[in-house]
């Protein structure tokens, strides 16, 4: 696996440019592992990551997202752990201090999505890593079923990206995609 770094400064005058609820944002970013390990596979800790690749997405607020499909109106709760730096896309976590891209979608959106994962910097399928992470579950949004969300592939789910950790974000897809498989390499 190559670590490509963008550079926070970067990510954040980039992300700066955007229009809000611009489409075609395209992301790559790589993902520690680390916090998805189950107790028993604690000794992989800095072993084991992934490399995704958004391409198409729209930047905006969780609210924003929730709302365009709910029936009355959705005002999110404070993230928990989190302080939003810059609303809706920086948040600094509370306790480490390290700054993350906060991401929304939902499965109804026409966006693409890919992922790599790595074992030891060697590409592996997502079968050989699955063993050593926590069983993921799945709960459904109570404050988005309660404004009338109920369709799962209508829920906005969020992902959030360490700014540090981010080889890519612009509207160019071939150069996201360029970037997707440099890191592959």
């Amino acid at each position: 696996m190559k670590n490509v770094v963008f550079g926070v400064q970067n990510v954040k005058n980039v992300v700066n440019s955007f229009v809000g609820g611009q489409r075609g944002v395209c992301i790559v970013a790589i993902v520690s592992l680390d916090k998805k390990l189950n107790t028993a596979s604690r000794y992989m800790a800095g072993r084991l990551a992934k490399v995704v690749c958004w391409t198409d997405r729209p930047l905006v607020s969780y609210g924003g997202d929730v709302n365009a499909k709910s029936d009355v109106k959705f005002v999110p709760q404070a993230p928990k752990g989190f302080v939003f730096t810059q609303y809706p896309y920086f948040k600094r976590a509370i306790k480490s201090g390290i700054e993350y891209l906060t991401i929304n979608f939902r499965g109804c959106d026409k966006s693409g999505y890919d992922e790599v994962y790595f074992l030891d910097g060697n590409v592996v399928d997502k079968s050989v890593v699955e063993p050593y992470l926590k069983e993921e579950r799945y709960y459904a949004p109570q404050t988005q079923v309660s404004v009338g969300v109920t369709d799962e592939r209508e829920q906005t789910k969020v992902v959030q990206y360490e700014l540090s950790r981010i080889a890519y974000i612009g509207t160019n897809k071939a150069k996201a995609l360029e970037i997707f498989n440099e890191c592959q390499e």
